[in-house]
């Protein structure tokens, strides 16, 4: 539960919420490994979580227009999965493990608990949900 706490307490999305408020996500949240080349998310499928990268590498890519894309390495401190908890859309990439990794995995519940109440935290994975599209739309086009 440790690397949880930690893991969660250092996390920049939940800098603005108190010690209670990040356990008690912590308590809804689980540890997960991963080996080398293990899929995480998939493509086109449903995203139940929020991931947050403990240790190790994911790598995130994506088939447009009928080829693959790499579109990032997301290491340790990271975080992925919001872009379709804030669309309500299946994901929009495939993430799997570079590597052996260690992830937090967030239930979507938790998360969409959090963003009722929470728009500090709702701002911020907007945000982000717009930069990754941005960088992903301009490596497409590429």
């Amino acid at each position: 539960m440790k690397t949880i706490s930690e893991t969660i307490s250092n996390c920049p999305l939940f800098d603005h919420l108190d010690n209670d408020a990040k356990s008690e996500i912590a308590s809804t949240a689980a540890l997960a490994q991963y080996k080398d080349g293990e899929c995480v998310v998939e493509e086109g499928q449903p995203v139940d979580a929020l991931y947050l990268v403990v240790s190790g590498e994911v790598n995130v890519s994506t088939n447009a227009m009928g080829k693959d894309l790499d579109l990032s390495i997301l290491s340790a401190g990271k975080y992925f999965g919001e872009v379709s908890l804030m669309s309500g859309k299946n994901a929009t990439a495939n993430v799997e493990s570079k590597g052996d990794s260690e992830l937090v995995v967030i239930p979507k519940a938790t998360i969409t608990d959090l963003l009722k109440n929470d728009a500090v935290l709702k701002k911020l994975l907007e945000g982000m949900t717009l930069e990754r599209a941005k960088d992903t739309l301009g490596k497409v086009l590429k």
